[in-house]
């Protein structure tokens, strides 16, 4: 009997060994499937950084508590350290793209974890851990991380602050160009004063770009002691491009008219079709109304390329005429286009009231347009005005109430001429 006793005892100290390989075997299974859950876990709280803050949090608290749950069963800090690394690299990406209120919440909660979980054990299972070690390493981590952040975030800020001053200065330089050219092209357009003393006619003319500067135009001119040469136009688009395609215009629509002195309207509007549809790659094309009109007899000579029919006003408002006669196509649109031209006999007080399309085609802050109409009743209205100026200001003054609260669509451009008789009667 002793014998078998003895056998037995030495059966089951052989069987130790293979039972403590089992539970190292079932130890480290568990560790590894807990290692797991924590990547798994901070996958989470990593896809959560991206925007989704809910998810961040929630995936933070479940760490948490799986490594607590890790520590308090008995796994070795083998099975946790995966989780303080994921951490790091959670602070490495999260502190460079978080609001650094957020960034301190994360990190203080990653440092926290640590210092809680070494508690966790030693209350439970007196299991002594040093916590200490990836606290600190975590802090020293989001510390050098929150100096290189605000750094760089400096840098961006004075980088930026150089690119807002530089475009400052290349704005005030554009503007400063801009005024140049609206200097410069207002310098191009006649001043009324320099026929202020020819009582025998009233002119008054205004051109308000929708922009910085205009495409429309206009010009007049003596052409001798009786005859006075006026044009109105009106290049298609606005801006600085039309601006200059209106200036080489106006150029050369003059020198198309003092080069021939005693040709006629219409020829001269053939002459000026061609020289401007010479150089024109953009093929931008010019509507204008052109007209001679002799001042010792009153007879209008006019063609139209295009342009708005203008109006004759009758003292009295009466009697208001559209010159619709003498009509073709805008210049540059019809290659040797053969214009012809009008006449009319006008009467001492009589207006010319010219103007751009840009009048009629005005919006109001509703959407409502101007129209012929609406300009139509103005000059009746103000037929009796004392002069062309106060004729037109009123246009300009009922257009500017109407257009309230409303950007220009396009330029501005009125022209009154009123005869006053020959030199005789003047």
């Amino acid at each position: 009997m002793a014998n078998d006793h003895s056998v037995a005892t030495a059966e089951d100290d052989s069987d130790l060994p293979a039972h403590e390989e089992t539970y190292a075997d079932f130890l480290m299974l568990v560790e590894i499937s807990v290692t797991s859950l924590f990547c798994i876990l901070l996958i989470l709280v990593l896809w959560g950084l991206k925007g989704h803050g809910a998810v961040a949090f929630i995936g933070f608290v479940l760490t948490a508590g799986a490594v607590l749950f890790g520590l308090i069963s008995g796994l070795t800090w083998r099975a946790v350290l995966p989780v303080f690394v994921l951490l790091g690299l959670a602070l490495i990406w999260a502190t460079p793209r978080w609001d650094p209120r957020n960034a301190a919440l994360l990190a203080t909660g990653c440092i926290a974890l640590p210092v809680a979980a070494g508690f966790a054990a030693f209350a439970s299972r007196r299991l002594v851990f040093d916590a200490a070690a990836p606290a600190a390493g975590l802090l020293v981590l989001f510390s050098v991380l929150l100096v290189l952040t605000l750094a760089d975030a400096g840098r961006q800020r004075r980088r930026l602050e150089r690119v807002v001053q530089a475009q400052r200065e290349r704005a005030a330089y554009v503007s400063g160009e801009l005024e140049a050219a609206q200097r410069i092209q207002a310098g191009f357009l006649p001043r009324t004063d320099t026929l202020r003393d020819d009582r025998r006619l009233d002119l008054a003319v205004s051109m308000t770009p929708a922009r910085e500067v205009g495409g429309d135009l206009y010009d007049f001119f003596p052409l001798d002691d009786r005859r006075l040469f006026f044009l109105v136009g009106d290049v298609a688009g606005k801006g600085l491009s039309a601006s200059l395609f209106m200036a080489v215009s106006k150029a050369l629509y003059k020198s198309a008219r003092m080069r021939n002195p005693g040709a006629t309207v219409n020829e001269v509007m053939d002459a000026a079709n061609a020289e401007i549809s010479r150089d024109n790659p953009e093929m931008f094309f010019v509507t204008a109304f052109a007209g001679v009109l002799d001042l010792e007899s009153g007879e209008l000579a006019y063609c139209n390329a295009g342009h708005e029919n203008p109006w004759v006003l009758a003292p009295g408002g009466h009697d208001l005429l559209e010159l619709g006669e003498g009509a073709g196509p805008p210049l540059c649109s019809v290659e040797r286009f053969a214009y012809s031209s009008a006449k009319r006999r006008m009467q001492a007080g009589e207006c010319l009231c010219l103007f751009s399309d840009g009048v009629i085609d005005a919006r109001s802050a509703g959407g409502t347009r101007y129209g012929r109409e609406r300009l139509q009743a103005v000059l009746t209205r103000n037929a009796n005005s004392p002069n062309a100026p106060t004729l037109l200001d009123s246009v300009r003054v009922d257009l500017k109430a109407f257009t309230k609260g409303a950007d220009a669509a396009d330029d501005l451009t009125l022209l009154v001429l009123r005869w006053l008789g020959p030199r005789a009667t003047a």
